[in-house]
């Protein structure tokens, strides 16, 4: 009996023991637990947190997707102007073409020259040369129309093929030419030109018209037809004559009055019309021994 009793002794000793083991182990497993549920709570945190960031993302996404589209938008207007521009450059491109041959590339080199033109020059200083082969060589020369050449100091050529090559010298019209200093001209020998719709000239330096000329010529005539008779006289006499001039075209006729009334002293008087004039004269003579 008391073999069976140490024996029991022994088995409730190792049974406690198992007791305090198995304690220790439950201690063990709950503060495992709660380092899980730590686990599981920072688990949760980070999860609400990448629950955020997605949504961000998300938000920017949408976002980017706008500003994608609108610089899509961008890009189609983009095309559009620049496709607007291609066309406005070419139809102006095409204009220029059909207007003008070229713009002389290197052929104003005169200071402050111009030259438009396939083989225009303005060598000139202040030269300008407008048209295909104008050229202005001379200082402030002008030459405008195809072939047309001022080369002349302060010259001026407009029309095709003028030509103003004296100094200060105008050309005007296609083929003139002016060559002596301070002309205008406006045709060529064999090719004269008839200046037409000009005013009356008033001033000294006035040009005159035709008009002005014919009444001119008319009063020549009218001094030949005053003069037509020399009708001589006794004292005591008078007389009528009458007759009639011609001059460059124009006639008149006239009425002429003579008196002597002494051997020394003679009289006249007369009227003279022709070309829409009125002309006169009147006079006294005398005679000496």
């Amino acid at each position: 009996m008391g073999t069976v009793s140490s024996s029991l002794t022994g088995v409730s000793t190792s049974l406690g023991n198992v007791s305090t083991s198995l304690g220790t182990v439950s201690t063990s497993l709950t503060g495992v637990s709660t380092s899980l549920g730590n686990v599981s709570t920072s688990l949760g945190t980070v999860s609400a947190s990448l629950a955020g960031v997605s949504t961000s993302l998300g938000n920017v996404s949408t976002s980017l997707t706008g500003v994608s589209t609108s610089l899509g938008n961008v890009s189609t207007s983009l095309t559009a102007v620049s496709t607007s521009l291609g066309n406005s450059i070419s139809t102006l491109s095409a204009s220029v073409d059909a207007r003008f041959a070229s713009i002389g590339l290197g052929a104003a080199t005169g200071s402050g020259s111009s030259a438009f033109g396939t083989g225009s020059s303005a060598s000139g200083s202040n030269s300008s040369a407008y048209g295909n082969g104008a050229i202005a060589s001379a200082a402030n020369a002008t030459a405008l129309g195809q072939g047309s050449r001022a080369t002349g100091a302060n010259s001026t050529a407009l029309g095709q093929g003028a030509q103003a090559t004296g100094a200060n010298s105008v050309a005007i019209g296609a083929g003139s030419i002016a060559s002596d200093p301070n002309t205008v001209s406006f045709g060529a020998p064999g090719v004269e030109r008839r200046l037409t719709n000009v005013a009356d000239g008033i001033n000294q330096f006035d040009a005159v018209n035709m008009g002005q000329l014919e009444k001119a010529y008319s009063g020549v005539a009218m001094s030949f037809a005053l003069s037509a008779v020399d009708l001589p006289l006794g004292v005591g006499e008078q007389g009528f004559t009458v007759g009639v001039g011609a001059f460059e075209g124009e006639t008149a006729g006239a009425v002429s009055y003579r008196f002597r009334p002494t051997d020394r002293i003679s009289i006249g008087a007369g009227v003279a019309a022709g070309n829409g004039t009125v002309g006169g004269s009147v006079g006294i003579g005398f005679k000496f021994p």
